[in-house]
């Protein structure tokens, strides 16, 4: 369909502004007002119109986040899936629960950047090189909602591995008794859980919407962004990720890197000399079986 009006519509597009009128609580189809139009545009057609007014692709700084953006989706993606081949091809050579346990909570960091990488990163160069949100509103509440909980998730697990480490410098005999299969799979469990609670409201206030662009034409531009009913929800929800995932870790893990330099002058003498720490455990873990078997063998 040609339109050719008259007089050629003045444009004032503001691609900002126009994301946040989904923030406003008014019908689902709404029109730019006409101080957002100030470049004039000759068209033929509303496709010519949007594929000229949306597409990004010839801007220096969308070439330059394309590279960018697919030289961390090539070293994310083959990292991450070599790290789970070697991760996952130890179960014959490891020996010490702390070390297993260990194994497992980054084979979860490792599935948690895989997410990322595979589910968000797509998607968002897609976004960013073709305006309009075309990918409908499914994609539009779990790209956001799987970029939150991956974070979360890996923040978690690493604290996760911070406590491990440190029974493991702390009590290198009892660790095992600490870190059994089964407490490891709980933690990870129980970190997901957590990261999905703590994220569900970034899946329930996301949605899709449209803008209309230009009052008596057929150009809408459809948009994802958060609506949330008061400013002063996102706010409070802000302050909340910003203590849950950064604060509380931050600080845990300060805590617990204290306590392990409080303990360390109380540790053996090997402790201070250059053997890495898989391996005078493991010396300890030795000694500690040798006695036990000498025990038993003693009450024979």
């Amino acid at each position: 369909m040609n339109l050719i009006p008259d007089q050629p519509p003045t444009l004032l597009y503001d691609l900002p502004r126009a994301l946040d009128l989904q923030r406003e609580p008014q019908n689902k189809s709404r029109s730019a007002p006409a101080s957002f139009f100030n470049s004039t545009f000759f068209f033929q057609d509303n496709a010519a119109l949007e594929w000229q007014l949306f597409l990004t692709i010839q801007e220096p700084g969308t070439i330059i986040l394309t590279v960018l953006y697919s030289i961390s989706f090539l070293v994310g993606f083959f990292g991450n899936v070599m790290s789970l081949k070697v991760l996952l091809g130890q179960h014959g050579s490891m020996r010490l629960s702390g070390a297993s346990a260990t194994r497992c909570l980054l084979i979860n960091l490792a599935v948690c950047d895989l997410a990322v990488v595979c589910v968000c990163m797509p998607v968002t160069l897609g976004h960013r090189i073709y305006t309009p949100w075309v990918y409908g509103d499914f994609l539009c509440r779990a790209v956001p909602f799987t970029q939150a909980v991956s974070v979360s998730a890996s923040v978690l697990s690493i604290t996760v591995i911070s406590i491990s480490r440190y029974y493991a410098v702390h009590s290198p005999l009892q660790s095992r008794a600490y870190f059994t299969r089964r407490r490891i799979l709980a933690s990870v469990t129980i970190v997901w859980l957590v990261s999905s609670v703590i994220c569900m409201p970034v899946a329930i206030v996301t949605r899709r919407d449209e803008v209309a662009l230009i009052e008596g034409l057929t150009i809408v531009l459809p948009v994802c962004g958060e609506v949330w009913p008061q400013p002063r929800l996102r706010q409070a929800y802000n302050v909340l990720l910003f203590s849950a995932l950064y604060c509380l870790p931050v600080g845990f893990n300060l805590t617990l890197a204290f306590l392990t330099f409080k303990t360390q002058p109380r540790l053996p003498k090997m402790l201070h000399s250059n053997m890495p720490p898989h391996i005078y455990v493991t010396v300890l873990e030795d000694l500690h079986n040798t006695a036990q078997m000498y025990t038993q063998r003693k009450k024979v």
